[in-house]
């Protein structure tokens, strides 16, 4: 049976999931007239460069390719690799897009927008897609169904894993704000190291999941290392509008008002 408890958690999950990226939304629509262009490039980007081209390197290089394969078996080739790939992938997809499509869209709200975009798809595919189908899944071995050995392990270890799950939702999702103005402002300032930064930043953190998907660490030491990048998000975006009404940010639009 799985607990009740467990049951919740996934409807937590499932209800922050859905919650967090529309409430965001809202509140800077509201607030700051944000547009649906940079939030519809953020899903794009995300859609095109981290679940399409990036599954395709990971394909050939973890699968097909033998020697690739056999050395990434080493637990910390493997965290390297993955943590590289994602964040290679992520930030150029944001530079390309400032770059081309939202090249009008280069105001502090237009970053945010965008994160919003590319961390709540992620979000949503990610966590409350996944919150539905355990919830199912948890419905069904409570009504009798039997799953494979792993499955009703995983369903019926210990609650506290599903409530984890809701806390690593929401820090990678105003990481990934965090990011996007990172990008942008280097977009906007014309300064390309901006780029660089995102691309180590974004590996520094995914070099933890990385190693915990690999068994070398646990997940309370993988999600508690995740803690500074939490806050570099909340920094960002609190910090948002100070921080680039400092730059002398191009482009038409960032001469606005804001």
């Amino acid at each position: 049976m799985v607990s009740g408890l467990t049951i919740g958690l996934l409807v937590l999950k499932l209800i922050v999931c859905l919650g967090v990226p529309i409430g965001f939304f809202i509140f800077y629509k509201v607030r700051y007239h944000i547009q649906f262009q940079p939030v519809g490039g953020g899903i794009v980007v995300f859609i095109v460069f981290a679940l399409i081209l990036e599954q395709i390197l990971h394909m050939f290089v973890l699968k097909i390719n033998p020697v690739t394969a056999a050395f990434f078996k080493n637990p910390f080739a493997y965290a390297v690799y993955a943590a590289a790939a994602a964040a290679l992938f992520e930030e150029c997809g944001r530079f390309c897009a400032y770059k081309t499509v939202l090249k009008k869209y280069h105001r502090f709200q237009d970053g945010i927008a965008y994160g919003i975009g590319h961390g709540g798809f992620e979000m949503l595919y990610l966590g409350a897609l996944s919150a539905i189908n355990t919830i199912i899944a948890a419905v069904e071995i409570n009504g009798g169904t039997r799953f494979s050995k792993a499955v009703m392990e995983a369903m019926q270890g210990p609650s506290y894993t599903f409530g984890i799950s809701i806390y690593e939702r929401c820090v990678t999702f105003c990481f990934q704000i965090g990011l996007s103005l990172v990008v942008l402002y280097g977009v906007a300032n014309r300064k390309s190291r901006f780029l660089l930064y995102a691309i180590l930043l974004h590996m520094a953190s995914d070099i933890f999941a990385g190693l915990y998907q690999a068994g070398v660490i646990g997940i309370m030491a993988s999600e508690l290392a995740m803690i500074p990048f939490l806050v570099f998000g909340i920094v960002m975006v609190v910090n948002a509008k100070k921080i680039f009404s400092k730059g002398t940010v191009s482009g038409k639009q960032n001469t606005e008002p804001v």
